[in-house]
């Protein structure tokens, strides 16, 4: 039976001429993810996707989206990231505590 949500499997592609580095991920000084939107455009086009789509999702199919990214970057030799290996630790410890929780934005 499915649920209230159909997940869906996208292949994605990873345009050679960009760089996990290039996303510039950073916490903000509110604590918030920041990072820039460009090599994500450039994800979108080379996959064949909106961009629009991406940005209207809720943040776990972006931060989704980054980690898998970050995950290939590290199996493919690259260079540790401090921020994303925070993010990791993040979804690690949810995990291990049975999921974690956010509000919507502008509703803490």
């Amino acid at each position: 039976m499915m649920g209230k949500y159909e997940m869906k499997f996208t292949k994605i592609t990873i345009p050679n001429t960009i760089n996990f580095a290039d996303l510039q991920l950073a916490y903000g000084a509110a604590g918030q993810i920041e990072f820039n939107w460009t090599p994500l455009e450039a994800i979108c086009t080379a996959s064949n996707l909106d961009i629009a789509l991406l940005r209207e999702q809720q943040e776990d199919t972006i931060a989704g989206l980054i980690i898998n990214w970050y995950i290939e970057h590290r199996r493919h030799g690259g260079d540790p990231d401090p921020t994303a290996e925070n993010i990791a630790a993040e979804v690690i410890a949810e995990d291990a505590r049975g999921g974690g929780f956010s509000y919507p934005p502008g509703r803490a």
